[in-house]
């Protein structure tokens, strides 16, 4: 991961009364088209506001187009660039920016200008009268997005529901503001971690607001189905032992039946009844032997995880600063 600062900057007050400093960390990938109209909303939005200093992150998530000088050549703002060594997927992107991010509060949105600015007015208000760690933006209704995205979320919501006590948590994203101090608990947590759950788990007071996604002017989506599934599988792995217990439970209960089946086979072996049956031991050895794949793969996803988890944690970064 490296820095790279815009050459361009903006001198937002000259008041010797020191000011909040509010961190917007972006994430961003083969965002070229729709970049440049964002980051102008963001700087007018910017521009208006009087009582913070503000700071830009804008994580490149290994773009493979012209995303960065797109932004570069579209405002004046200073701005902060990450720049991840690859794809690594826009929870780690996030992940990353919090790390740089050095604002009092910090505040996570999308770089395809689906989230509405004037909600971030709201979350400014919010956190100046009320001493709130985290306010999280929440989608009350799912229309934007493919029907097989939003059947996908919401079997997902009905798995991970038990985890997520209330019903104003569903169908949150990245949108969101945190306290200095909640941000300083999510980059105690190692690598890789889904901060859209952590935020919330970690966070002593939270505040949820709705909000309604703007439509797509530009571009297309990144978060292929693909993707959302491995996000899905991150969310359920890395919060939740369940999976395994939910298999250690059918295991039980699969020995339960077989002990059964085995007081039923002995007594029609003593009442001399018992006939070869090929289809009853291929359906037994079929049941038994999936069972325990299915052990075995749930297992190695937790394995592989802290494999992961090592691997980034260890993993050198480069660092290369242009004033």
């Amino acid at each position: 991961m490296k820095y790279l600062r815009n050459q361009y900057s903006c001198t937002l007050s000259n008041m010797k009364v020191e000011k909040v400093t509010i961190s917007f960390v972006i994430p961003m990938f083969n965002e070229e088209e729709v970049i440049a109209k964002f980051l102008q909303e963001l700087e007018t939005f910017i521009y208006a506001q009087k009582d913070y200093n503000f700071e830009i992150l804008l994580v490149d998530d290994g773009s493979t187009d012209n995303s960065v000088e797109a932004a570069l050549e579209s405002t004046k703002l200073k701005l902060i660039f990450v720049e991840m060594d690859k794809n690594r997927g826009g929870q780690f992107a996030i992940s990353a920016g919090l790390k740089v991010a050095a604002g009092d509060y910090v505040i996570t949105l999308d770089a395809d200008g689906q989230h509405p600015l004037d909600v971030v007015q709201d979350f400014l208000k919010i956190v100046k009268y009320a001493p709130v760690e985290l306010v999280q933006a929440f989608q009350p209704s799912r229309s934007q997005g493919s029907k097989l995205k939003n059947l996908f979320a919401k079997f997902f919501w009905i798995l991970i529901y038990s985890k997520v006590r209330e019903t104003r948590t569903r169908n949150i994203g990245d949108f969101r503001i945190m306290s200095r101090s909640l941000v300083n608990k999510i980059n105690s947590h190692a690598d890789p971690k889904v901060v859209r759950f952590l935020a919330p788990q970690l966070s002593t007071s939270s505040r949820f607001i709705p909000f309604a996604a703007r439509a797509r002017t530009l571009g297309k989506t990144k978060y292929t189905f693909s993707k959302l599934l491995n996000l899905g599988l991150d969310s359920i792995f890395q919060l939740s032992v369940r999976p395994l217990r939910v298999v250690a439970t059918a295991a039980g209960f699969c020995m339960i039946l077989t002990f059964m089946y085995s007081i039923y086979v002995m007594r029609q072996y003593i009442l001399q009844n018992t006939v070869p049956g090929w289809t009853s031991l291929v359906l037994l050895t079929c049941f038994m032997g999936s069972m325990n794949l299915l052990a075995v793969c749930l297992l190695g996803e937790y394995i592989l995880r802290i494999y992961q988890r090592t691997e980034l944690v260890s993993k050198p970064y480069s660092i290369r600063r242009v004033e």
